[in-house]
């Protein structure tokens, strides 16, 4: 079967009885073409069922109206909404998105930023800060912007880029103040790769100042990192069935659900055993009892400031960057943080059993007499 030849822009002009110059203008809206003229070509092009060759426009004006979109992981829930957010405003603007997951694999990462400055993108999003600004080097070079702009310039001396100090910390006084003295803050990581743990290592920093300045020693904060790919429910378990297992649990969004299958099966009860904060959110979190309290932004609002923050960069329009400025993250404290129950003749979690020589002569207090 013989294929269908493309209706070309030439054919177009011979239909509206025009030259190929004059129609091209027409129909890109150039202001030289009259109106009378304008019409015509656009009643030939319909007439002919013309679909203008985006490739080819795209090398005459430098542009390919497609901005790349970086994220760390779509394993990760909250990168779900991010994407959709910021291809829902990519459409408004007239642009597409040009999607890379780079599966937390620092590989991946150059490869994809690699194609993405061989297809000449008009932008690029990282979805996360990454400690590799030498691989942002040549979109600045090559005149492409990158967001966040910092993060290009300088990369990982730049620990501010790691939005939500104030919410992160009114969390963590939150659960504090609830009672809880052992801490864990568990998060996925991978050997080698420094990318994603610009946040994870700010937001941990942040927990185990404020364990500080409520006077709790050094190991409160018991960090716990799992590879990708690995069982982690056997870990999880661990953990959790230990004799000083944690009171509260912070968790990254990636690890929620296992966190919740062994907590699950080791029987224990959200709040009354153990506190439950989640780093990031999800609709579905919300859905459960008790719900997930989280530290979090609209991520899916979030994926929409970041592009239009980026179309704003593109086009040189100030105000339409600005108004692309990330929104602060806010703390949810739903149902999953409760105070420290604290069992008669328990010791709280970690805390050491002390019996002085003194005392176990002594033997029990006597009710109603002080002691000294």
């Amino acid at each position: 079967m013989r294929q269908r030849r493309s209706v070309t822009i030439r054919d177009v002009a011979s239909e509206a009885q025009v030259a190929v110059a004059t129609a091209s203008r027409a129909l890109s809206g150039r202001s030289e073409v009259s109106d009378e003229t304008r019409k015509r070509v656009e009643r030939a092009a319909k007439k002919l069922g013309y679909v203008p060759n985006q490739s080819a426009r795209s090398l005459r004006a430098a542009s390919t109206r497609i901005i790349g979109v970086v994220v760390p992981s779509m394993a990760n829930p909250i990168y779900e909404l991010y994407l959709r957010g910021a291809a829902h405003e990519a459409v408004a603007h007239g642009y597409s998105i040009f999607i890379c997951d780079a599966e937390y694999d620092p590989a991946l990462y150059r490869t994809h930023l690699r194609t993405l400055l061989e297809h000449r993108v008009d932008g690029v999003i990282i979805g996360e800060v990454i400690q590799a600004p030498s691989l942002l080097v040549p979109f600045l070079r090559a005149g492409i912007p990158v967001d966040p702009s910092e993060a290009a310039r300088r990369g990982a001396q730049l620990p501010q880029l790691v939005r939500g100090t104030e919410a992160f910390k009114a969390a963590y006084t939150h659960l504090l103040s609830l009672g809880h003295e052992r801490i864990a803050y568990a998060r996925l990581t991978r050997p080698g790769i420094a990318m994603q743990r610009v946040g994870s290592d700010a937001r941990m920093a942040w927990l185990q100042e404020a364990a500080a300045e409520a006077g709790l020693p050094d190991d409160a904060v018991v960090p716990v990192e799992f590879v990708p790919g690995e069982e982690t429910s056997d870990r999880l378990l661990r953990l959790l069935s230990s004799g000083d297992r944690p009171t509260a649990l912070v968790v990254t969004a990636p690890l929620l659900q296992p966190v919740l299958v062994a907590i699950h099966e080791t029987g224990l009860e959200i709040p009354r055993d153990l506190s439950l904060l989640m780093v990031g959110d999800a609709s579905w979190a919300r859905a459960v009892r008790p719900p997930i309290a989280s530290v979090s932004s609209d991520m899916y609002e979030e994926g929409m400031r970041a592009l239009r923050r980026m179309v704003g960069r593109i086009q040189g329009d100030a105000d339409l960057e600005a108004e692309g400025a990330p929104q602060p993250a806010r703390f949810l404290p739903r149902g999953s943080l409760g105070p420290v129950v604290r069992l008669p003749g328990r010791v709280a979690p970690g805390a050491p059993q002390k019996t002085t020589r003194a005392a176990s002569k002594q033997g029990p207090k006597q009710t109603g007499k002080k002691q000294k």
